[in-house]
């Protein structure tokens, strides 16, 4: 197998920024995107939750930011041609993932293409195990909120 010839330099682009500080229980979701071939402001939706929630926005042309809203963490990261999004919740067993947390029609707003979306619970040592048919049930769903 050949590596990418930019392989390490996008390596170390994504990896470059720290991530968010979680305590467990919560939920995380992650989404990347393409960039607008238009050239839009990827960052547009953002500011849509922004004054949702009464939040000052980043300076125009930031690359990167964390923001605490309501009920989660928001963080935007916009690398050379996509951008990233997570959205931290704190969570127990009957929660759904952190992006259910926002309206379906802000995401399907959101500018470019995906181009992956994860979604992570990260467990409390004192929460029960789920059962195998939990887990066979969260491994196996095959539908996304919205465009997902």
């Amino acid at each position: 197998m050949r590596d990418h010839e930019l392989g390490q330099v996008l390596n170390d682009e994504i990896h470059g920024r720290p991530g968010l500080a979680v305590l467990a229980p919560v939920r995380l979701t992650r989404l990347a995107l393409t960039l607008p071939s238009n050239g839009g402001k990827p960052l547009a939706n953002a500011t849509q939750l922004y004054d949702a929630f009464g939040v000052k926005p980043p300076q125009e042309g930031v690359r990167h930011h964390s923001v605490e809203l309501a009920f989660l963490l928001f963080k935007y990261e916009r690398q050379g041609e996509f951008c990233r999004i997570s959205l931290t919740a704190q969570s127990t067993r009957n929660e759904h993932e952190a992006i259910s947390l926002l309206s379906l029609g802000w995401i399907d707003e959101l500018p470019g293409k995906r181009l992956a979306a994860i979604h992570t619970e990260v467990m409390s040592k004192n929460m029960k195990t789920p059962t195998a048919v939990v887990l066979k049930k969260f491994l196996a769903m095959t539908t996304w909120p919205a465009r997902m």
